[in-house]
């Protein structure tokens, strides 16, 4: 299962505050050690394994380091929108969905843009530029939801039913990601010469490994 996902082009994005334990971006969102926010999403939110939860998600944290801090929170925040593409974004507490812009509401679903035009400066692609005011242009090409912050002081989850909220969002966003693809993949098919369509290696082959995780 884990392999087939390791292949794939579109994930969703987690996306989380900074990483108490160092820096390191292999280490975002990490589902180890017992206990850290990363953990707690892997197997009591999503309830994957770990293998499974690392090859099928983008993790990443808006701040490097330990202590938050807004201002970097908002250039992380940019660093995502730039790299994630048009790929569903999940926003891991209030915090995290400040930086972007968005009111907290957990549990709910919102529009992220792909780009953003700097009303002065045309590749600045800032949420709220410092230096030229709030972007001029936004182009809501994804989607992305809210949930609480996956560690153990929030209080989103403590009604009963707010793990399986979370889960059912976010496993939603990765089969949306999944359908997408597969759907790439058939219109490449059907381009493709005879040749290129069987194998271990071929797009048919991909295509069906895809299928099978769905």
């Amino acid at each position: 299962m884990a392999e087939a996902h390791e292949m794939r082009q579109r994930h969703v994005w987690l996306v989380g505050e900074q990483n108490p334990y160092g820096a390191d971006p292999e280490f975002a969102l990490y589902p180890s050690p017992t206990g850290c926010a990363g953990w707690r999403l892997c197997h009591r939110v999503l309830r994957l394994d770990p293998d499974d939860y690392c090859a099928r998600f983008v993790r990443v944290n808006l701040v490097e380091g330990p202590r938050w801090c807004v201002g970097l929170a908002r250039d992380g925040a940019r660093r995502v929108i730039k790299a994630s593409g048009n790929q569903p974004l999940v926003l891991l507490g209030a915090k995290v969905a400040d930086a972007f812009g968005f009111e907290y509401a957990p549990f709910t679903s919102v529009m992220a843009p792909v780009a953003q035009t700097c009303t002065c400066v045309g590749d600045c692609a800032a949420i709220a530029c410092p230096e030229h005011g709030m972007a001029s242009q936004w182009v809501p090409a994804r989607r992305c939801v809210i949930i609480p912050h996956p560690s153990g002081r929030s209080r989103g989850w403590t009604d009963p039913t707010a793990r399986d909220r979370a889960r059912d969002l976010i496993l939603q966003l990765d089969r949306e990601c999944l359908e997408a693809e597969v759907a790439d993949l058939e219109a490449l098919i059907v381009q493709a010469p005879v040749e290129d369509r069987g194998g271990r290696g071929g797009l048919e082959h991909r295509c069906d490994e895809l299928r099978a995780t769905m």
